[in-house]
């Protein structure tokens, strides 16, 4: 999981990188026409994937936290474990979802600064015009959503660290109740790094 979400935080940057620069060199977006539809385009697809990011995040945790609570009341284990699972899924949780509300309202104002609405907004406190609100709304919603990435890796990791205790434990218990023999159990612990990995990036 945690490579998945660094590759789709990259990519939803570069989107939002890209969208912002064609919104910045377009300048007035009735000089130029084609640039403004490819920047609204551009808006609607990067907030697609900010959103699909978000949205993985919040699944990830919900079903994460639930297969630890299940697993730790099966085998017996101390609910200390899930319970730091459902702690990494609150801390993540609220972060999450702000991120998608910043760019909901990064994309709002990009509509009110867009002429083609037929608006006709008078500048925000007679000063701003809405183009340089959207300009300072996005660049917020940017940094806000590396912040909000940073927090959501660490949630990531932490909520791991506890599956694989979990996974470690279980399979302690299962060799000691001879539900695996010795042989499959060094070859579970031989390979475990890769199938754990795969088991929670998958």
């Amino acid at each position: 999981m945690d490579r998945i979400l660094k590759f789709l935080i990259l990519l939803s940057l570069a989107l939002v990188l890209t969208t912002g620069t064609i919104g910045y060199v377009m300048g007035d977006p009735r000089q130029m026409p084609p640039m403004k539809t490819v920047h609204f385009l551009m808006g609607i697809i990067t907030s697609l994937a900010v959103m699909l990011v978000n949205g993985i995040v919040a699944t990830y945790f919900i079903g994460t936290s639930r297969w630890c609570k299940e697993v730790c009341q099966t085998y017996a284990l101390s609910d200390e474990l899930w319970q730091r699972a459902a702690r990494c899924k609150r801390s993540a949780f609220p972060i999450t979802l702000a991120g998608m509300l910043v760019f909901v309202g990064v994309v709002s104002f990009g509509a009110m600064a867009d002429p083609g609405t037929g608006l006709n907004l008078d500048p925000l406190f007679g000063i701003f015009s809405w183009a340089t609100v959207h300009l300072l709304t996005a660049i917020l919603g940017v940094t806000f959503f590396l912040y909000a990435a940073k927090l959501q890796l660490a949630a990531v990791r932490r909520n791991h660290a506890v599956i694989e205790e979990i996974m470690d434990a279980v399979s302690e218990i299962r060799v000691a109740r001879g539900l695996d023999d010795d042989g499959a159990a060094s070859q579970t612990r031989a390979i475990s790094p890769e199938v754990k990995q795969a088991t929670v990036d998958g």
